[in-house]
């Protein structure tokens, strides 16, 4: 198999989307958990976003075929997506209550965790 533009743009976008992921989902996590939110992690925020908006998009356009059943779940899957983003946005709005920020944070990362269920089975579904 020779290496062709469109593999290595497809293997960026991937990494892109990966990376973001975990730089997002992390940073929540360490926020929630580990430490105080941190006004600093608000342009992380913005830019994980955008990049997981732009690499999944074009992940999404340039897979070649899907199975019985994909559709359905990456529906659900893009309303959990959603429901983070507007979630990670919040959080970066300035508040004084910590406990309404620190339940965002919770609803967040479980959301996050089911979207990565869903993740996976799509890849599985896929692969099969």
């Amino acid at each position: 198999m020779e290496p062709t533009g469109n593999m290595f743009l497809g293997l960026l976008m991937r990494w892109i989307h990966v990376t973001s992921v975990v730089v997002l989902i992390g940073g929540i996590l360490y926020a929630r958990y580990l430490c105080s939110y941190s006004p600093r992690f608000r342009n992380w925020i913005y830019v994980c976003v955008i990049a997981l908006l732009g690499s999944g998009l074009y992940n999404f356009f340039t897979k070649a075929a899907y199975p019985r059943g994909y559709h359905m779940w990456f529906g659900i899957k893009m309303l959990l997506v959603l429901h983070v983003f507007a979630t990670a946005v919040l959080i970066t709005l300035p508040t004084n209550n910590e406990a309404k920020r620190a339940r965002r944070m919770s609803g967040l990362v479980y959301s996050s965790l089911a979207i990565f269920l869903i993740s996976a089975y799509l890849r599985w579904i896929s692969l099969a």
